[in-house]
């Protein structure tokens, strides 16, 4: 039997929908339940400012979800850590219904953004390298004629070395 607090948050669930293009994504199929979930966040500076979901499942599953969004926002993507247990207290339920498909599935997300970050700062890192690649790879030395024009009659360099340094 569902609780009345997984009904209550199921009949009106907080975050529905999908982000435009999401800083972090992931789409979970759980063929035992036959629950459809799909998370998608936008962070901004280190911190989750959106999570919404989509889902196609059973009422418990919807609710947690929404819980999970709930959660989730304002905190640091990468602190972010969710236990069943944490996730039941704040529905106020305390069922034994497994709900780690919908954990595993925010993780998935947040894998995204972290690929995502990753390939971004590897991109940024080529991008430097390349701004700091010297632009003349070889340097060629000619010699020049001596031009007695510029030369200073009231200079000599023989004047500053001794025969035994040289």
């Amino acid at each position: 039997m569902i609780s009345n607090a997984v009904l209550n948050v199921f009949n009106n669930p907080k975050n529905t929908g999908r982000i435009s293009k999401p800083d972090g994504i992931a789409d979970c199929f759980n063929a035992d339940n036959t629950a459809h979930v799909e998370f998608s966040l936008r962070i901004e500076s280190g911190i989750i400012t959106n999570c919404q979901f989509r889902a196609q499942a059973n009422p418990y599953i919807i609710a947690i979800c929404s819980t999970i969004t709930n959660m989730v926002k304002g905190k640091m993507w990468a602190m972010v850590f969710l236990d069943p247990y944490s996730i039941k207290k704040e529905l106020g339920d305390e069922s034994d219904i497994d709900i780690t498909f919908c954990i595993d599935c925010l993780k998935l997300a947040l894998d995204d953004y972290k690929d995502k970050l990753s390939k971004t700062i590897k991109e940024s890192e080529k991008e430097i390298k390349l701004e700091n690649k010297p632009i003349i790879d070889e340097i060629e030395t000619k010699e020049e004629a001596p031009n007695d024009s510029d030369a200073d009659d009231d200079f000599d360099f023989d004047d500053f070395f001794d025969d035994e340094d040289i």
